[in-house]
């Protein structure tokens, strides 16, 4: 039951993983266009935050689709504000068609344009004005005497600085989905690659009556304790140490006819020898080990997978000074993966039971 509603979970994320590419992907083309439907893209760009739980980017969408507070709006917010005072009169025609809005005794200000996203795109072509509730007292000398006029204080954004926050918006939606799209299918690339590994290393460990060890490694991986960690860490080291039992089984060869190791000794192949009972295994099967540049690619991940696990144990366990490390144990165990499923492509994994007889001096590794 437990085992069934895990499955149904990852389903259900990898859903919602799917659905949010596709909004992503959708607003990246759409943003490509001349003609751009900004709610829209916004209102794509909020659910797919959503889907993938991002809080702190639907925060932003939802704040940019309702409105900021001026204690919240964020600098693409701010733009150029006309401030002055209007009298009566000036008020009058400042409601008629092509009437110059800035007085001489305006001033420009950086102030936060905090409306809502619809209001900024409806009024666009109009740009805002509107009273901020200040008011002055000044004289006016007229034909009749001196006369003190009420001016009230208007702040003013015009056309352009709307458009300006408008295309800094734009322009940020086009970037968040361009970067979400590049990460969430390359996350899912990445996941289809391990995925495909992992299935067949467990097709092939559980052919080969090893598969036990490959549950323990992943249930001990996601404990993430320290104790754990280092157990999944062995586990990867008896994966290689179990299968040099099983695919070496060449009776009697104790040093192999035509391999060396790296300072020119043979190549000892009794019982614990992993690494060279592995080396000799690949050789036997057919595969490179090495060229005048050195160890080939699956020669070279066999080293080093093979030392890094012995020694990351090794140092787990000198008297417990060292606690093994979750970010080391998940190394282990994606190198592990990646290693013995290229070993399986390559070979079947079909055991070696006696030998060629090459004494290919070209394979000495």
């Amino acid at each position: 039951m437990l085992l069934t509603s895990g499955r149904a979970v990852t389903q259900m994320v990898a859903g919602q993983r799917n659905l949010a590419a596709d909004l992503v992907s959708d607003v990246a083309h759409s943003t490509s266009n001349e003609t751009v439907d900004l709610m829209s893209v916004m209102r794509k760009l909020l659910r797919a935050s959503e889907f993938l739980e991002w809080k702190d980017s639907a925060s932003w969408f939802r704040a940019e689709i309702e409105e900021f507070s001026y204690q919240n709006a964020p600098r693409h917010r701010y733009t150029n504000a006309i401030v002055e005072y209007k009298d009566p009169m000036m008020e009058m025609y400042s409601t008629l068609p092509n009437f110059p809005r800035r007085s001489s005794q305006s001033t420009i200000v950086q102030k936060p344009l905090i409306l809502p996203l619809s209001e900024l795109i409806r009024y666009r072509e109009r740009g805002f004005s509107w009273q901020t509730g200040a008011t002055r007292t000044v004289e006016r000398r007229g034909v009749t005497g001196d006369r003190q006029v009420i001016e009230t204080e208007w702040i003013s954004f015009n056309v352009g600085a709307v458009e300006t926050i408008l295309d800094h918006i734009e322009q940020y939606c086009f970037d968040f989905a361009i970067a979400t799209e590049r990460r969430l299918r390359f996350t899912d690339l990445a996941t289809d690659v391990f995925a495909e590994y992992r299935t067949l290393v467990e097709v092939h460990l559980n052919r080969l009556g090893i598969d036990e060890n490959l549950k323990a490694i992943e249930t001990n991986v996601r404990l993430g304790t320290a104790e754990s960690s280092k157990l999944a860490i062995l586990g990867c080291r008896n994966i290689l140490l179990a299968l040099s039992d099983r695919l070496w089984q060449v009776p009697g060869v104790q040093v192999h006819p035509a391999l060396q190791t790296y300072d020119g000794k043979p190549l000892q192949l009794d019982e614990g020898q992993v690494k060279a009972r592995l080396r000799a295994y690949l050789h036997e099967r057919g595969l490179v080990l090495a060229t005048k540049r050195g160890p080939t690619l699956i020669a070279g991940q066999l080293e080093r997978n093979a030392d890094a696990a012995a020694e990351l144990y090794n140092l787990t366990s000198e008297q417990g000074k060292n606690e093994a490390l979750v970010e080391d144990a998940k190394a282990a165990v994606l190198h592990t993966y990646f290693l013995v499923g290229e070993m399986a492509r390559l070979t079947g994994f079909v055991p070696v039971t006696a030998i060629a007889g090459s004494a290919d001096s070209n394979n000495s590794i």
